[in-house]
């Protein structure tokens, strides 16, 4: 029994991807750890074009989900 259990998703972007990274680049507070806190950006997290890694910002939510 897992008790974080995961799921992958793949999604193909039929656009551009360096606009997209760099949008979410920009709503993203860059930090090494996935940790939430009180911050005016939607994400935490590393973007680096073509990866990224980030959780929500939201309190209590944010490392339940990890988009990679």
């Amino acid at each position: 029994m897992k008790v974080f259990p995961s799921k992958d998703y793949k999604f193909e972007l039929y656009i551009d991807a360096e606009k997209p990274i760099e949008q979410l680049k920009r709503e993203t507070d860059s930090s090494i750890n996935l940790v939430s806190y009180h911050t005016n950006k939607a994400f935490i997290g590393q973007v680096e074009f073509p990866h990224f890694k980030i959780i929500s910002s939201a309190i209590g939510r944010g490392a339940f989900c990890v988009m990679k």
